[in-house]
């Protein structure tokens, strides 16, 4: 059912230029409507060139079930444009026309139709196959699939002007099928009178499948070139056929067993279609007017069957190049059968001429497809319709799994993680370029080095064990040499005082977050603290932020709002946090700073409203052990952060430069601490 509602899809596409129907039926065909049929029988000299293009569209499009189930998507829609190639490109006026003049010439028109078949299948394909290379490669899984093994099995053993077609073919195919190999099944034909022909109209043949005219194609290349090449090899397997023929006669061995259509059971010589076998023509066995058969043979006695070929009246010559004629012509047939588009109807005339149209699509085909089309949309919606009882449940099914597996990889709930992301999604993609900025003062950790020329080492350097132990100096070990950079740890100070409610906290938790997420990301040990009247703990150097740790951070939009947020203890607060991180970076030997995120106006409690706690003298004291960042984000925050900060104080009215201003006051501040410590 889905490739079925495929085709029907390119159908669609297809009826951009004409109203194509898709439906099921005995075999491949591209059928025109009466519209067609009406038109050739009104006009019969018309060529197919000055119809009207859209007579020439197919309107129904026939395919058998058993393909859609057996074979290969390829295979399908390379008989698909194969079919529309012929219609689009091919000629057949011109081929019906230049029956006559075979005629006239002494041959039978199926003789014209084997060479005109062999070489327009090749012309139709290079057309179509031009639209895009998807039309190639399934224009060549058809052929060779369809085609190619049942044409060319033991060509090489059949009449010699089949040899040819077959050669003329698979030239015309070699570019479509991969791994063709056309020059080793040249090697395969041993009559040189086939490959001589070959060679001679070759450069024709390539001209022919490059004409994109039809017509033009048949009556200045096929006509003027091809064909008399051709003539002269069915002149001549005539003539050596009938030799042969001959020779066997006289050696006792009976006549070659008929091809079916030729002799049926009751003698009639028809072919499948029902024709009349064709009749013997003269001259090389071909030309001239048609001679009445000679004295009254014997039963079963063929004349001059005693006497040399040469010794033969032109009489009991003609006998013998009658069955090697009829012969060819069975051959013919089954030849063309082979390759002969699905979407043409061949029909050999009394007089022997191939009559040649397109398929036609009567009333009964569209009311067919019509009903087609229904069937199939009614079991469609009906397959959907069973497959909606379930696919709620399946659905429902898959977002609880993905729910739970991103609620284990993020350990928050779906309401949690877009709470988080309501602020972080702000701040995202600043992350990567702070983790940058971080690299330059805290550079990655290095890969340890091997540092050769040792007396001593837990490696022996290889390259020079040849120069150092004839010297005895035995400097052949290597030992590692580890960078000694060293650690570093942050403390995130957030001001959650009434004076901070508003766009200031919500900005100051975005600044928040940026930074947590880029030390997390870098690996850099920190911890949120955050100050009203007292000092909340948020996340601790050894805490993973995951999960609920990132909620922790978030605390600070409540706590605003909380009876704490009345006042603002930030020199108490600046202390404790400063005391903690202390402790952190000389425990480690550490490189850090604390930051503090807030508006800088202190409001301090009963509790620590004393002196010792003056922000002022608890900034002036704490600078010059650790380095210390005050940082106000927003707008008019200048005034107030650097009262306090002085220098530390880093006013950031945009969030997008806290990156680039940030670090380089950390850069300033390390580097001045660095050079006290020397």
């Amino acid at each position: 059912m889905e490739l079925k509602d495929r085709l029907h899809f390119v159908a669609k596409l297809l009826s951009k230029n004409f109203d194509l129907r898709v439906i099921a039926g005995s075999g491949w065909a591209a059928g025109l409507s009466e519209k067609f049929q009406r038109e050739r029988q009104k006009h019969p000299d018309k060529s197919l060139e000055e119809l009207d293009p859209k007579l020439l569209t197919p309107e129904v499009m026939m395919y058998p079930e058993k393909d859609l189930l057996e074979r290969s998507e390829d295979f399908i829609w390379g008989v698909f444009r194969h079919e529309m190639g012929h219609i689009k490109h091919s000629d057949y006026q011109s081929l019906m026309e230049a029956q006559e003049g075979a005629k006239q010439e002494g041959y039978n028109p199926m003789d014209l139709f084997v060479i005109y078949d062999a070489w327009e299948d090749g012309r139709s394909n290079n057309m179509e196959g031009q639209t895009s290379k998807t039309a190639r490669h399934r224009l060549g899984t058809y052929l060779k699939e369809d085609i190619s093994e049942a044409l060319l099995l033991d060509f090489e053993k059949k009449p010699l002007p089949i040899q040819y077609g077959a050669l003329c073919w698979a030239k015309g195919a070699e570019s479509f099928i991969e791994g063709f190999d056309f020059e080793e099944l040249k090697t395969r034909i041993k009559d040189e009178k086939v490959l001589k022909a070959f060679e001679k109209t070759e450069e024709a043949l390539d001209e022919y499948l490059g004409e994109r005219k039809g017509r033009k194609a048949f009556t200045d290349v096929l006509w003027q070139k091809g064909w008399p090449i051709f003539k002269e090899l069915i002149d001549k397997h005539i003539q050596d056929e009938a030799k042969k023929n001959h020779e066997r006669k006289q050696k006792g061995e009976g006549a070659p067993q008929q091809q079916q259509g030729q002799q049926g059971e009751k003698g009639e010589g028809k072919s499948e279609e029902g024709q009349e076998g064709q009749q013997s023509q003269e001259g090389k066995g071909q030309k001239g007017e048609q001679k009445k058969e000679g004295k009254q043979k014997q039963p079963g006695q063929q004349p001059g069957e005693s006497k040399a070929w040469d010794e033969l009246s032109q009489e009991e010559k003609e006998q013998y190049i009658k069955e090697a004629r009829e012969k060819l012509t069975e051959e013919e047939r089954e030849f063309v059968k082979r390759i002969q588009p699905k979407s043409m109807q061949m029909k050999e005339r009394e007089d022997g001429t191939i009559e040649v149209t397109m398929k036609g699509v009567s009333p009964e085909d569209i009311k067919q497809a019509e009903q087609a089309e229904k069937e199939f949309d009614e079991q469609k919606k009906k397959t959907e319709q069973e497959a909606g009882k379930y696919k709620e449940a399946a659905v429902k099914e898959v977002k609880e799994s993905l729910e739970k597996l991103k609620e284990r990889e993020t350990g928050l709930t779906k309401e949690e993680r877009e709470k988080y992301e309501e602020y972080f999604s702000e701040v995202r993609k600043y992350v990567g370029a702070l983790v940058e900025k971080l690299d330059e003062v805290f550079p990655p950790q290095e890969e340890s080095e091997w540092e050769g020329g040792q007396r001593r080492g837990k490696r022996v350097d290889t390259r020079k064990l040849a120069r150092e132990v004839p010297t005895g100096h035995g400097r052949v070990f290597e030992k590692k040499e580890v960078p000694e950079i060293k650690e570093a740890a942050f403390t995130l100070l957030v001001d959650v005082s009434g004076s901070m409610q508003g766009n200031k906290i919500e900005e100051a938790l975005k600044a928040a977050m940026l930074m947590a997420e880029a030390f997390s990301r870098k690996g850099v040990p920190f911890e949120i603290l955050a100050f009203h009247e007292k000092l909340l703990e948020l996340k601790q150097f050894e805490d993973e932020y995951f999960g609920k740790k990132k909620l922790e951070l978030m605390r600070v939009l409540q706590e605003v709002q909380t009876s704490h947020a009345r006042y603002n203890d930030d020199g108490y607060a600046v202390d404790g946090a400063a005391r903690r991180l202390q402790k952190r970076l000389l425990a480690n030997d550490a490189q850090g700073a604390l930051i503090i995120f807030s508006d800088g106006r202190p409001e301090p409690s009963s509790t620590h409203s004393g002196s010792e706690w003056e922000l002022h003298g608890i900034v002036n004291k704490w600078s010059r052990q650790v380095p210390l960042i005050g940082v106000g984000i927003g707008p008019g925050m200048e005034s107030t952060i650097k009262e306090y900060y002085g220098k530390n104080g880093l006013p950031v009215p945009d969030i997008t430069k806290l990156p680039h201003a940030l670090l380089d006051i950390l850069r300033k501040q390390i580097a001045r601490f660095e050079k006290r410590n020397q």
